[in-house]
């Protein structure tokens, strides 16, 4: 199998789609198919790999026998049943974020997988940042004590041509939300990975800029309750006037570590344990940058990302963000979303019901507003 060249189909040629094509690439991957409903925004991104084929319709990917593996990065509202026939087709699958719009979607993505002993992973690119995982090695290794907070803000900028030239942004229906779910999920995705299990959030959001524009949120604010008592407080919002702009600060018992998932990543405050301090090392910027493919603030970490789950089809190999990893982060943005709507407090796991309703006594030990 080591020298096993993974033949490969895109599915959807939105903004993202550059990166998962110069992942590929990159991986040492064939990429034999490219799709979308307009033919001609496939045609464009061929451009970039000039021996694909063409086609409008994802399932004649699924029916060519010599493909391997398929990326699906399309509306949010069909990740499940693209996903869904792709596994089913015997395809290894790279799925853009989020893994679905219900719990049970995700579960059910899951189950497939492992019935038929395929990949199923979840683009959490920034998981994959060099820097990033330095961070999380430190705090892994109890560099700053216990964690006691993570404070996570965001902002960036949306306007109305985002949505309006979009079938899909802004909607409910194809998007599931819009700030939170789109582009708060990497900060909520590294406050799962970083803090571990949540036990409850409280969320609350606003559309003030855009109203009349989209149907979903442009502001959100939350607070993650984990279940080893640390809280996690999480900004997002589209209404400023940087393209994108991130902070986040880990406080423990014995140290903290403050820096960003800009492009590209920065830190900007470490103060460790001295027995840590001695044999670590991040630097404070990363001075090699590497031009990202497509949009700056997606980063370049796709390529890492990519390379691990071509390896893992070669190899047999487990990916470090599977569906189950998803499923984690999905919740938690589920349970908040849902917070928001009651006003209530939300407590995990989270399957979509409306428990703790207004008026009900909080385990916080306040009443739910």
């Amino acid at each position: 199998m080591k020298n096993m060249k993974v033949i490969h189909g895109h599915i959807g040629c939105g903004r993202v789609a550059r990166n998962h094509i110069d992942g590929f690439l990159c991986a040492g991957a064939e990429i034999r198919w490219i799709c979308d409903l307009i033919e001609r925004k496939a045609k464009n991104l061929a451009r970039f790999c000039p021996n694909a084929r063409i086609t409008t319709d994802y399932r004649e990917i699924l029916n060519d026998p010599d493909v391997h593996s398929v990326s699906i990065a399309v509306d949010h509202e069909h990740h499940f049943q693209i996903a869904c026939d792709a596994l089913l087709a015997d395809k290894h699958v790279l799925l853009e974020k989020p893994i679905a719009l219900k719990i049970e979607e995700a579960e059910e993505l899951v189950r497939i997988a492992n019935k038929r002993k395929k990949i199923l992973a979840v683009v959490s690119q920034h998981r994959f940042d060099p820097l990033v995982r330095n961070v999380k090695r430190i705090i892994d290794m109890g560099g700053i004590g216990d964690i006691s907070s993570i404070s996570c803000t965001l902002v960036a900028t949306r306007n109305a041509d985002y949505y309006t030239q979009s079938y899909w942004r802004g909607s409910l229906k194809g998007e599931g939300g819009s700030a939170l779910i789109n582009q708060g999920y990497h900060l909520i995705d590294l406050m799962v990975w970083m803090g571990g299990k949540v036990k409850e959030v409280s969320g609350a959001w606003a559309t003030k800029k855009l109203r009349g524009v989209i149907e979903t949120e442009e502001t959100f604010c939350g607070i993650l309750k984990y279940h080893n008592d640390a809280l996690g407080t999480l900004n997002v919002t589209l209404t400023g006037q940087q393209m994108w702009n991130t902070r986040i600060l880990v406080v423990g018992t014995e140290g903290n570590i403050e820096f960003d998932i800009n492009m590209p990543n920065k830190i900007y405050s470490m103060n460790l344990k001295s027995n840590i301090k001695n044999i670590v090392s991040v630097p404070k910027v990363r001075h090699t940058v590497i031009h990202p493919p497509g949009i700056p603030y997606y980063s370049v970490s796709h390529r890492q990302q990519i390379t691990e789950f071509v390896n893992c089809i070669v190899t047999g190999r487990s990916v470090s963000v599977n569906g189950n990893e998803a499923k984690k982060t999905l919740e938690v943005i589920l349970a908040l979303y849902e917070s928001a709507k009651t006003q209530s407090f939300k407590y995990l796991p989270y399957r979509g019901d409306s428990y703790g309703k207004r008026g009900t006594s909080c385990e916080w030990g306040e009443t739910c507003y």
